[in-house]
This record gives structure tokens, C-alpha cells and sequence, in this order.
């Protein structure tokens, strides 16, 4: 199995000596002065700032990037597992097979990849990123091998166009984000899932796909289908228009509580 995982390390000497100051300057207050004064808690706020950027690495709110890319070697199958939080994501295909995965993360780290034999998972986690960065994430991912995709966010919004890559498997879920999501031309496993507590769900099916949804709605919520390129079937479902006759048949089910549902 090898490994690939990079993060930036944060320089101690200016965190130290601003918690070291702060402290310095507190305790002074307290003690050299008679009576007490709410301004000498001010100090505190060199402390507090110190530990941020010692823990954090940062002060301030960034929307910085860095771009990363990894080249495919003999890798022929993927998994994506991505925990957005409140930072947006872009997923896509990449324009040739020569790499496995491009795109662009948070500045001062990388995503966390790992091989196994012909197999390679990337993960994608905000909790391994500073929490001052906001920067979208992108993800690009080779055409010609199957890809197991997780992904997940809280606030972010998820935008997956998964059109010519070929899924084994793919989960998507959101709390307030909406989600944008691009049908694939070819499902290998079970049906595709998306899920949304209060945003809303667009789904795009391309023309000749042969894509079947599954909408399971709350009662607040409402199903937005465009008639021209899904008809309503019997049983609930909603069959895309103007399949090729030989296109595999793509499976997706829609789950939303509020979230409105919009197929086109």
C-alpha cells in the first residue's frame, strides 16, 4: 500500500510568543492595578489569537487554493469520499486518462490518497483543513474506470456532473446546500442516492441517457419536472425522454424533506 498525504506545518515562534505576551500583559493588568478594570481583558484576545494560528495555522478568513493533481499509474478502480462541511464542491471528468485525479483543495494542505493494489481512495475531509478556509474544492476524476463517490456537506453546496464517467456507486447529501448533480451514462452497482434535509435538488439528465428517478418527497416539498424530458410513470417514477436504445439504465433516487426537486 502507498501512501500520499501532505500538510503545511505552522511556524511556533510567532503563535508562542503572542500567548506568551497575552498572558504576560493579563497577569500584569490583574496584579499591578488596584482596581479592576473590564478593558485589561482585551489582553485576552492576544492569547486567544496566539492558540488559533498555533492549532489552526491562521487569523483570518482565506478563500485561498492550491491546486493538486495525481498521475493514474496502474490504478483501475476509485473511491471519493468527501465531507464538505460548509465549503462548496465541484466534481467533473478529466479530459484525458494520463491523471487520476486533478483539481484544487485548501491552500495549506492536500487531500489524503491511499493505494491498494489497482485500487486508490482519495479523501477529501474539512476537519483536516483550517477552519478560517474557505475556499470551493474542485475535483476532476479519469473517464475510463469506475469511481465509488461519498459525498457530503453541511452548508456547502455540491455540484457533481458525473456525465461520461463511469459510477460504481454514488451517495450525495446535504443539510441547507442545494445539490446540482449530472446523470452518469453507466451505473455498475446500486441505484445513485441523493439526499437534502432543506435544499433544493437539481437533477440533469443528458439526451440520450437512459435515466429512471425514484422521488421520495416530504409533504413541503414539490417535484419540478420538466415534461419535455422526463415522463411520469404509474408507479411515481420518472423516466427520462429520448433514451438511446442502447443506453445502460442509470438509477436515481431522490430523497428531500423541504428541499424542492427540479429534473430538466
Amino acid at each position: 500500500m502507498a501512501r500520499a498525504h501532505l500538510s503545511a506545518r505552522t511556524p511556533l515562534l510567532l503563535p508562542v510568543l503572542l500567548v506568551v505576551v497575552g498572558i504576560a500583559m493579563l497577569v500584569g493588568g490583574f496584579l499591578l492595578v488596584d482596581s479592576f478594570d473590564a478593558s485589561h481583558l482585551a489582553f485576552l484576545l492576544l492569547a486567544v489569537g496566539g492558540m488559533v494560528v498555533l492549532l489552526r495555522g491562521d487569523l483570518v478568513p482565506s478563500y485561498n487554493t492550491r491546486a493538486f493533481g495525481v498521475t493514474r499509474g496502474s490504478v483501475e478502480s476509485g473511491e471519493v469520499t468527501i465531507n464538505a462541511g460548509d465549503v462548496d464542491i465541484y466534481i467533473e471528468r478529466l479530459p484525458s486518462s494520463e491523471r487520476l485525479v486533478a483539481g484544487q483543495y485548501a491552500y495549506n494542505t492536500r487531500p489524503r490518497l491511499e493505494v491498494n493494489g489497482t485500487r486508490a481512495a482519495l479523501v477529501m475531509d474539512r476537519a483536516q483543513t483550517s477552519l478560517l478556509t474557505f475556499a470551493d474544492w474542485e475535483l476532476a476524476l479519469a473517464v475510463d474506470m469506475p469511481w465509488a463517490i461519498q459525498c457530503s456537506a453541511s452548508i456547502g453546496q455540491i455540484d457533481a456532473d458525473l456525465s461520461g464517467l463511469i459510477v460504481e456507486t454514488a451517495a450525495f447529501s446535504s443539510g441547507f446546500g442545494s445539490i446540482r448533480l449530472v446523470s452518469p451514462h453507466e451505473l455498475l452497482g446500486e441505484p445513485i442516492t441523493v439526499r437534502s434535509l432543506l435544499g433544493s435538488i437539481h437533477l440533469l439528465t443528458p439526451v440520450g441517457y437512459n435515466t429512471r428517478v425514484i422521488v421520495r418527497a416530504g409533504r413541503f416539498a414539490k417535484v419540478h419536472a420538466a415534461p419535455t424530458r422526463y415522463v411520469h410513470l404509474e408507479d411515481g417514477s420518472y423516466q427520462a425522454r429520448d433514451a438511446h436504445p442502447e443506453a445502460p439504465l442509470v438509477t436515481i433516487l431522490l430523497k428531500t424533506t423541504f428541499g424542492d426537486l427540479y429534473l430538466s
